[in-house]
């Protein structure tokens, strides 16, 4: 349906209203502006303003009105300036309209309520770099909330406990660790050139002896190197005649050395003739 009011020209044309806020009795209306000021207007009579309360700068698109929790007061934030870091958030009286409060904040105020329960304020400052949260109390009528937390004691100091603040130390990042990628991969280059590097092993036989090569017949792989190290193996074995090294041992004497002693002397068949000659 149609709006029961409409309020026209509440601000200056071109600004932004920032924030409208209602009190708790439905009649008091607050509006926020980027044209750096707060107006009061009462429902019943929107043809004006009942307050224009200005000098009020406003530099977020964002910022808030707000009320307390029984209605008799209003408090909006105040940008900082340009050459100011800090702002701050004001209080008025809503039945005088004037200022009652103004408590500074480290940034622009943007975002702000009251809790009624806990009777204590959260603004939300900062800018869209950054921003904090801070909560405003008063010891004396504030409940619980931030008072749980600022009404512990400090944690006694244990002796035992030690500050240690560890450094962490990147090796690579020390200029006599830090490497040449550059000449790595030239020397990475030479090593692949280099044939003794580069030589793949030779792969296990299995199997008798093939071209030379030794297999894995007859034991282990290091009593074969023993043996091929020490000339009992030969690469040259399948080119040798097997009976020349027979015979090579029998000149030496290996084989009837023992027998030199009690070997009687040979007899050998002589045939008939052979007898009738030595006769």
């Amino acid at each position: 349906g149609k709006p029961k009011h409409t309020l026209r020209g509440a601000h200056a044309s071109g600004d932004e209203i920032s924030s409208i806020s209602f009190s708790t009795d439905n009649i008091t209306m607050l509006t926020r502006c980027s044209d750096h000021t707060l107006k009061v207007w009462d429902m019943r009579k929107l043809k004006d303003p009942v307050k224009v309360l200005e000098d009020l700068p406003n530099h977020a698109n964002e910022t808030q009105a707000a009320w307390s929790p029984d209605g008799g007061l209003f408090f909006t934030g105040v940008s900082a300036e340009k050459n100011e870091k800090s702002g701050s958030l004001v209080f008025f009286e809503k039945s005088s309209l004037q200022m009652v409060k103004r408590v500074g904040m480290p940034s622009t105020p943007v975002a702000m309520t009251w809790h009624p329960k806990t009777n204590q304020i959260m603004v939300g400052c900062g800018t869209a770099k950054e921003g904090q949260c801070h909560v405003l109390y008063d010891p004396t009528v504030s409940e619980r909330g931030a008072l749980l937390c600022m009404a512990r004691a400090p944690r006694c100091k244990d002796p035992v406990d030690v500050n240690i603040n560890p450094v962490i130390h990147n090796p690579h990042a020390l200029p006599m660790y830090r490497e040449d990628f550059r000449k790595r991969k030239r020397d990475d280059g030479k090593d692949l050139k280099d044939p003794k590097d580069t030589k793949k092993p030779e792969q296990q036989l299995f199997g008798p002896g093939v071209g030379g090569r030794m297999g894995t017949t007859g034991g282990t792989l290091l009593t074969q190197h023993l043996m091929k190290e020490r000339g009992t193996i030969k690469e040259s074995w399948m080119e040798e005649d097997c009976r020349e090294a027979i015979l090579r041992h029998e000149k030496k004497g290996e084989f009837t050395r023992a027998y030199d002693v009690t070997q009687p002397e040979p007899m050998y068949y002589k045939s008939d003739e052979e007898e009738e000659e030595d006769k």
